[in-house]
This record gives structure tokens, sequence and C-alpha cells, in this order.
């Protein structure tokens, strides 16, 4: 399937998976809370948590887990505030070892929005070491048409200065937009691949009560330019698996009763069990699978396509949407890795937020599974470096970069044998 059509399938389905941001209301309440009201705060965290997430339990057990709350219900026994509350119970959320479901103070969460990425004062830079080694510090997957036009630049400068390799950094990308992973690969490979083998969401009845504020954009009366002409086309066969499954009645009857005309003709014509409450209620299930097991072929021809020495930095702030790159990479064998294991490749993510109703935390919970390239969705690993490097505490006071001086080794050691080339 091309981008373009992905891209279209993706708007289709956009109030299927669209996250559910937003701010919480402002916890500046400087009145204690009572132990009681923690204790309906701490449960109805547990319980949100448990109805929505796809596999809450994935990295630590259902067992552990029930430990560790009995420890935090016989530590609330006096007043405290939002924030000391916050400090108890953050790190019970993070455990879940998955950094998609959180839990943060509304003041927090509108600081980091403001804020944005502050990694580093750019998206994206490239710049050309010493003995012509280019070096590209990606540090967010953002604003793709413009990334589409810097990789234009930097490989035209690449092929232009016969750079002898290329360090491509992703050691503090935090993720973003997975399609400018797909755009830089089109210029290090011509290997088919894929960033991940399959997605799954689960539509809780939690969930499905707060899609209709993810519809509003498009929700709309008329369907928007691009998924028009979509909707004349026969679906994809992704699609088509998708629709066949039957989705649970609260799902239902909320496009029933809710979605735009055009919306439910589509459904009618390609999956009208998708607005019957009455078909097989027995075979419901709130998880819902998409599989994307077809490979990308990247562009071909690419006159820009480096084929010299190519390696990717990775490290444990590698994440999101940066995994999924760095993890296609290994799995596909497109490129060398260098650094450490980022997180794991078996990712959570299309975060539903909600309020604590007496502190008035926000937490994000995951709704959705995103299965690692090679499809081994029991995998618990993250992406592991061809060459492991640990930035070393003795070069760290020195100032110096571990990891890159390996990599730059790296490219020299290989240089000697390989003579960079562009590949049309």
């Amino acid at each position: 399937m091309s981008i373009k059509n992905e891209i279209i399938v993706a708007s289709i389905l956009i109030c299927l998976v669209t996250p559910l941001f937003g701010y919480g209301n402002d916890s500046s309440s400087r009145e204690p809370l009572q132990p009681d009201d923690l204790l309906e705060d701490l449960h109805f965290l547990v319980k949100t948590l448990e109805e929505v997430h796809p596999d809450l339990h994935f990295h630590k057990s259902r067992d552990e887990s029930l430990l560790e709350l009995k420890k935090l219900e016989k530590s609330l026994t006096i007043p405290m505030s939002a924030i000391g509350f916050f400090k108890i119970v953050d790190p019970f959320v993070d455990g879940f070892g998955e950094g998609h479901t959180r839990i943060v103070t509304p003041d927090e969460l509108k600081r980091a929005n403001d804020s944005g990425n502050s990694n580093a004062d750019y998206d994206w830079n490239f710049d050309t070491l010493d003995g012509g080694i280019g070096y590209l510090d990606f540090v967010n997957m953002v604003r793709l048409e413009d990334f589409k036009q810097f990789l234009s630049e930097t490989f035209q400068t690449v092929k232009d200065n016969q750079l002898s390799g290329l360090i491509i950094d992703l050691r503090r990308n935090d993720g973003g937009n997975s399609f400018l992973g797909v755009e830089l690969l089109n210029y290090i490979t011509d290997k088919p691949y894929r960033e991940i083998s399959r997605k799954e969401w689960r539509f809780s009845r939690r969930y499905i009560s707060k899609l209709p504020k993810a519809f509003k954009s498009y929700w709309t009366e008329e369907p928007r330019v691009e998924v028009a002409g979509f909707l004349s086309q026969e679906p994809p066969p992704m699609l088509i698996d998708f629709l066949s499954q039957n989705p649970p009645s609260e799902l239902k009857s909320l496009l029933k009763d809710s979605a735009p005309e055009w919306m439910r003709t589509y459904l009618i014509k390609h999956a009208a069990h998708w607005l019957d409450l009455d078909y097989s209620p027995e075979t419901e299930r709130e998880l819902l699978s998409l599989e994307l097991g077809e490979l990308r072929t990247p562009i071909k021809p690419f006159p820009l396509r480096f084929t010299g020495p190519t390696c990717i930095l990775i490290g444990k702030a590698t994440f999101s949407s940066a995994i999924i790159l760095a993890n296609a990479v290994e799995d596909f064998d497109l490129a060398t890795l260098i650094g450490e294991e980022t997180a794991p490749c078996n990712q959570f993510g299309e975060s539903f937020g909600f309020n604590l109703p007496h502190s008035q935390l926000r937490v994000y919970v995951s709704t959705a599974q995103f299965v690692r390239a090679n499809g081994d969705a029991t995998n618990k690993h993250g992406v592991i470096p061809n060459i492991e490097v640990q930035q070393s505490t003795k070069d760290n006071e020195a100032g110096l970069d571990t990891v890159l001086e390996v990599a730059i080794d790296w490219v020299k050691n290989l240089d000697e044998s390989h003579e960079a080339s562009f590949n049309p």
C-alpha cells in the first residue's frame, strides 16, 4: 500500500485511534486531601487502568501489582497535598514499564506542552565531522514536509562532498510522526521492511464513552477531500480484515447514532455488522487487530540513496516512533546499530486521558499495542545494538561522547574496504 493510501486509511479510522489529550482541571487547591479521598483516587486509578489498557500486565504481573497496591493503601493514612499524593503513586504507575501510561500534575502537563521537547534547540541537524563523515542528529519526529526538504538538501550535500560514511543519532529522539522514519529510510536502504507488524486497539466502554471528543475534526457533515476519493474505492486488504471483526455493542451504538452519514454509508457497504446491535453478541470483542504484515519497498529509483557505511546510534532515551524506526532497522538488517538497548519494541500507545476525582492529577493510559516488526508480540526486549557501547563515567566527566567516538572509528575502519557511493 502506498504512503498516500495509508494516510487515507488512517484518516478514515482516526475516530478509533486519536489520542484524547488535554488538560485536566486545575489542582491548585491548597487544601490537603483526606485519606478517604486519596484511597478513592487510588482505586479509581487502578480500576481505569485495568478497564482501558490492552495488556496492563505485560511487564509487571498482576500479583506484583496487587502487592504494591496493598502497600500504597496502607501508606495513605494522613492528609496530604495532591503533589504529595503524586510522589507516592507515580512510581506505581511508572512500574507498569511503558512510558505512554503515566501520571502527571496539571501544572507539569501545561509546562511540558508550553516548552515542547527540550532535548535540543533543533528538531534535526546535519554536520560533517573530521574524516568526511556525515552526522545527522535526529531529535524530533515532527514537521514532515520540512523534514523531507531537509533530507533532500542533506543527502545532496553528502553526495556533492562524497562523504565517506554516515552516522544517524537517535539517542535523544523520543518519537512523534513515524512517517519521518519512512522518509529517512528511503535515503539509506533499498531493502523491503515494515515498521510494525500489527496494531491492536482495546475499545473498552470507558474509552468509547470519550471517543466523540476525538471525532470532532473528522465527523463532519462531508468527508475531507483526501478521504472522499478513497471512499469511492474498494477498501484495501488491511482495512477489510479490520472491518471483518465484530466490535463491542457500545461502539456499534455510537457509530449508528452519532457517525456522519458518509461514514455510515461506507460501513453499510463494507461492514454492515458494525451498525447492527443484534449481530452475533457472543462474538463481540473489545480488542480489535489491524494486521500490517505487508512489507514496504523503498522508492526506486532514488539517486540520493547513500550506500556507504551507515550506522544508527540508539540509547535508553530513544522512544516511541524512534524505537519503531530503530526496530525496523534491527529486524530487517537495514544498517548497523551502535549504543545501548532501547525501551521495549513491543510498545503501547494511543493514550486515553482522565483526571483522578479528588486530586485532579492527570493520568494517561494506553489503549493500543504496537507489535514489533518481526511479529513477536511476546518479546520484552528493546532494540538491541549490533555494537553495544555505554557512555563511561570517565569519558562523561571528560566531556567525551563514547558512543559517537566508537561510531566514528567504525565508519573509518569500514571505509578502508568500502567505497561510499550512491545507488540510483
